[in-house]
């Protein structure tokens, strides 16, 4: 037989009774049968994954935007495919961005670039607003501190996100465009830090306006209106095009789903 000479040994012992396995061939056998039964095991394993959506999701987002805008929207694709488990990485957009393009997450909720690479995709992308807001309280220490007449931006101490951050850079554009002179600025690191130092009466914060909604509502925030407001910005779901995951396939349906729900 083929098989034999390709191995030059004996597998079968042929007789007038019928044919029956040499040793060579009991091993061969054995090997053979195991390897068939891992086969047959990894395809019911596929087919489980593929029946169950079974699989894993790496997820890059900042602190910011993980808790006010993709934390929602996880806890719904939890709840339609609770087989999937979910890692997130906590980065900055750059970062993001970085590691999407070497493919090392699977998916980045960040700030949109102006320029995508042919790789990157788009998802669910919606406009941000940022505004300047303070608590009314400290607005009337402004005032009696220094007068009706008082410059706001130079008089008040303003909070920025650091200067690392892609928010930072978005602002300080929109700072040099319109020639605003900041005399006090304090750098923090999340949006978080932001609103609850402002709602302390420590500031002047620059924040995106869907997070203090309801801080405008009931009046422990104010915005500062400026003569210029800033431009909106875009944020989204960006992807690789290469990445064939099962998983990410889920999630982009599951998004495309909810376009123009809000």
């Amino acid at each position: 037989m083929r098989l034999e000479d390709n191995l030059n040994v004996k597998l079968f012992k042929r007789n007038s009774r019928g044919v029956s396995l040499t040793e060579e061939g009991e091993v061969l056998f054995r090997h053979v049968e195991e390897a068939i039964h891992h086969i047959e095991e990894a395809e019911s394993a596929l087919q489980k994954m593929k029946d169950y959506h079974i699989g894993h999701l790496d997820i890059g987002a900042s602190t910011t935007l993980c808790r006010y805008v993709l934390l929602p929207y996880l806890k719904m694709f939890m709840e339609e495919f609770p087989n999937i488990q979910i890692n997130l990485k906590n980065q900055d957009s750059a970062k993001n961005l970085q590691i999407l393009e070497a493919q090392d997450i699977d998916l980045a909720l960040v700030a949109i670039p102006k320029h995508l690479s042919p790789n990157q995709r788009v998802l669910l992308e919606q406009d941000v607003e940022d505004i300047f807001v303070a608590s009314p309280k400290y607005l009337e220490n402004l005032k009696a501190l220094h007068g009706n007449n008082f410059s706001l931006f130079q008089d008040a101490t303003v909070m920025l996100m650091d200067e690392k951050n892609v928010s930072r850079h978005y602002i300080d554009m929109y700072i040099r465009d319109n020639q605003l002179d900041f005399k006090q600025i304090i750098a923090l690191n999340t949006m978080d830090l932001l609103i609850d130092f402002a709602k302390i009466d420590m500031g002047i914060s620059c924040v995106i306006r869907s997070f203090v909604e309801k801080d405008l509502e009931n009046g422990s925030l104010v915005e500062i209106h400026l003569t210029s407001p800033i431009p909106k910005r875009k944020i989204g779901f960006m992807y690789h095009a290469n990445n064939c995951s099962k998983s990410l396939e889920s999630f982009i349906s599951f998004l495309e789903k909810r376009k123009g729900k809000g």
